[in-house]
Formats: structure tokens, C-alpha cells, sequence
């Protein structure tokens, strides 16, 4: 299993005034605390030049899983992943995603770019509507925030599509 990184928030509520028993009032202060775990050097030295690097790197590991994941790979400016963020497991079919979760953790990480990666526990690739769909509302979201959405990239049984590659608008 590789390193990740991850973005958790803990909230806090802090009352003015004594007691237990009084109740909030409107000028209760609530605090968000992030913690966040980098590690010094990329995961992976060598730039991610396509999508066979990908495959390459997440394959193996992908064959195991028996729901669907979703993941981020968070690109430093030399293409080098700097961190595998897991957004979300699922359930064998799908995955519930949203770009606020994606984008949370690439801006935490000062990450320029991103490749989307998630499996198919079917084994069969083949990218959805839903896929291709969550692809363009994340590439969306990213470019109002300067990140660069390079591929999105879905894991099978041995095998792997690439919507970059096959020529969807979205990548």
C-alpha cells in the first residue's frame, strides 16, 4: 500500500461566556483544523508521462479491490506525483464524487496538475456516462483554481482506458 495523503477537518466550537447550560449565541466562533500528512520526496521520481505509467503504477494494486475507488494523483510542476489522494471508496458499481473533495486536497498539497484514476470492479474499462461526466465538472472546477486536469484514467482487469487518449472533450 502506498503512502497517501490526506486532508481530515476537525471542528471545534468554542462558547463565549460560563457554563455549560448557556446556550450559543451569534458570536460563537467555530475553528476548522486541517491536518495534513506530506512525505519530503515524490512517490514516484519519474515524471507520468501517459497513461501506461499509470496503469503501471496503480494496476497491480486495483486487481484487489472488489468496490470501485476513486482516486486523485496530485502532480508537482515536473509531472512527478506528489501524492495519491483515495477521494472515495464505493460500492461495486459506482462511487459518489464530488470536485469540492478532489480539489480540497491538490490545493493543500500545492499540486499543479492531476490524473483521475478510478477502477472497475467489473473489469471491463470502458468509461460510463457518469464517468465522463464527473470528469467534466471536475476539469471545470480545476481550471477556475489554475490546476490542470491531464487525464482520467480507468482501471480493469489487466487493462485500462484512457479518456485523454481516446479523445474525449473532458481531458
Amino acid at each position: 500500500m502506498r503512502p497517501r495523503l490526506s486532508a481530515t477537518g476537525r471542528c471545534a466550537m468554542r462558547h463565549r461566556g460560563r457554563g455549560a447550560s448557556r446556550a450559543p449565541n451569534p458570536t460563537t466562533v467555530v475553528t476548522t483544523r486541517v491536518v495534513l500528512q506530506r512525505i519530503a520526496a515524490p512517490l514516484c521520481p519519474r515524471p507520468i508521462r501517459d497513461s501506461s505509467a499509470v496503469f503501471r503504477l496503480l494496476g497491480d494494486e486495483a486487481r484487489t479491490w472488489d468496490r470501485e475507488h476513486f482516486l486523485t494523483l496530485i502532480l508537482d510542476g515536473k509531472n512527478r506525483v506528489i501524492a495519491i489522494d483515495e477521494v472515495a471508496v464505493g460500492t461495486a458499481t459506482a462511487a459518489l464524487v464530488h470536485p469540492r473533495e478532489v480539489l480540497k486536497t491538490v490545493l493543500l498539497a500545492n499540486g499543479v496538475s492531476i490524473i483521475l484514476v478510478h477502477n472497475h470492479p467489473s473489469g471491463d474499462p470502458t468509461p460510463s456516462e457518469e464517468d465522463v461526466a464527473i470528469t467534466e465538472r471536475i476539469k471545470a472546477a480545476a481550471e477556475l483554481m489554475g490546476i490542470r486536469l491531464l487525464d482520467h484514467v480507468v482501471l480493469g482487469d489487466g487493462h485500462f482506458r484512457s479518456l485523454a487518449r481516446d479523445g474525449w472533450r473532458c481531458c
